[in-house]
């Protein structure tokens, strides 16, 4: 039975994996490493504001850098839960006013007359019913929005549904410039200038998958394979949440899926399996539930365009 368990990371699935690990009949020590100064997890020892350095699965090491300088942790098993990061395009960074969707829903927006949206997926949804803007636009390279979520015909009417609440969508554009010195005023289009207090990306998330990239091989999706435990090719090192590839049993294929739910089932799997239980998942669905202005969206499993890229037949 493992003795000590090491969590890298403290976002949702990070806290369920401690938690679980801490629940389980072991009873082992748990350390969390965070990134941030996190609230921690009541039972495990917390060490904030630390990187992992390295991962040496051989003489089960962690290598860190906290503020305190730089130490080595030995683990029994160790649970990577490092989440993922927005996609931005490099050209649309250092500038106030340009922020993830995925940041905006911890942050208090201020009120702006101008705001923009480049890309709209279910972070964005949240956000666009509660900013409060006199303008609202969304800039979407792709030929719809929320193809990431929801099949055609229902983006097309949750797009008609957001048109009557006075937002303004370009489809099938891209943003080729941004203006402002320090903070955003603008942006360009292939269709001209747009005024921009604002601007909230939500262009899909990369897996946080390289701190084990010179330990496994990494996924299609740039995310840490995993199996029915949550463990991955390295004995003892399991991972979960948005930086994992877990089965979706729509598809039976796997990849991340960066959902709440998933993130605290896979990190509670990873939990109790790295403190020595044996706690198996046939996979997950993705579950997307969100009501903007009043509209009610849920989505649940693969969308079509999903399943044919994947070699699925559909039926309707």
């Amino acid at each position: 039975m493992p003795k000590k368990v090491i969590v890298v990371g403290g976002g949702d699935s990070g806290e369920a994996a401690a938690k679980a690990a801490l629940r389980a009949p072991s009873k082992p020590r748990v350390v969390l490493i965070e990134r941030e100064s996190g609230k921690g997890v009541e039972g495990a020892q917390t060490i904030p504001n630390s990187d992992v350095l390295e991962i040496v699965p051989e003489d089960k090491l962690v290598r860190i850098k906290s503020r305190h300088g730089r130490d080595s942790l030995r683990y029994d098993a160790l649970i990577v839960a490092t989440g993922s990061r927005p996609r931005i395009p490099s050209h649309l960074t250092a500038r106030e006013g340009i922020i993830s969707a995925k940041s905006a829903l911890q942050l208090s927006i201020p009120s702006v007359k101008w705001a923009a949206f480049y890309g709209l997926g279910m972070y964005g949804l949240t956000i666009i019913s509660k900013i409060q803007s006199e303008k609202i636009l969304v800039i979407e390279p792709g030929e719809e929005i929320l193809l990431g979520i929801l099949d055609q015909p229902m983006a097309s009417k949750v797009r008609d549904f957001l048109s009557l609440k006075g937002v303004k969508f370009l489809l099938g554009e891209r943003i080729e410039r941004v203006y402002g010195y320090e903070k955003i005023s603008g942006i360009e289009t292939e269709t001209g200038f747009k005024s921009a207090d604002i601007l909230i990306i939500d262009l899909g998330i990369v897996p946080r998958g390289d701190v084990l990239s010179n330990v496994v091989k990494l996924g299609l999706h740039g995310g840490i394979p995993t199996d029915a435990f949550q463990g991955t090719e390295v004995e003892d090192v399991y991972a979960c949440g948005s930086c994992a590839e877990v089965n979706d049993v729509s598809l039976e294929f796997k990849r991340p899926i960066p959902t709440l739910d998933v993130s605290h089932r896979s990190g509670m799997i990873a939990g109790y399996n790295a403190a020595g239980l044996r706690i198996a998942t046939r996979g997950y669905v993705r579950k997307v539930q969100l009501n903007v202005h009043g509209l009610e969206i849920l989505s649940v499993g693969a969308t079509e365009a999903e399943a044919k890229k994947y070699g699925i037949q559909c039926h309707t």
